[in-house]
């Protein structure tokens, strides 16, 4: 039973792992896994292994593995290396956890343009009472002008 799907809530020390059902078309939460720490990252290994790392000095990394059709916690050499591997170089880790990540561009921004174009188009309108405005007054204009015969002068006898 292989996960499809494996979440980290961020700012929360849990990891919550759906299984796809493709008979109903629909992601199941197969088991959430509660930690002490917040997890930075996680990871599927080849052999089934879900790796996590975490923020936690002592305790970095840990490994998950699939037994008896649920997530459960595996200790092995790999691990206790890997660990101290981080422990080692944890001034480095705790110096990375606040830098912005270089993708953060990629991602779709999404905004609300709905003051921008109610605004656009009070504009709009203002300017079109204007126009219709000056057309009226222009069109009165030559109405009020008072006009004067002018007649032919007449030659001096």
């Amino acid at each position: 039973m292989q996960p499809l799907y494996q979440d980290i809530c961020l700012s929360v020390p849990a990891v919550h792992i759906f299984q796809f059902e493709a008979a109903s078309r629909q992601l199941r939460l197969q088991q959430e896994i509660c930690l002490e720490h917040i997890v930075w990252d996680i990871a599927f290994d080849g052999s089934s292994g879900l790796w996590m790392l975490q923020e936690s000095e002592e305790e970095p990394i840990l490994l998950y593995r699939l037994k008896e059709e649920t997530w459960q916690r595996s200790l092995d050499d790999g691990v206790a290396r890997m660990s101290n591997h981080l422990r080692d170089n944890w001034t480095l880790m705790e110096e990375c956890r606040g830098t912005e990540s270089c993708y953060r561009n990629l991602y779709k921004a999404s905004y609300d343009n709905i003051a921008t174009y109610l605004r656009k188009k009070e504009e709009r309108i203002l300017e079109q009472q204007q126009k219709k405005r000056k057309e009226a007054k222009g069109a009165q204009q030559p109405a009020n002008v008072q006009t004067q015969t002018l007649q032919p002068a007449m030659p001096a006898s």
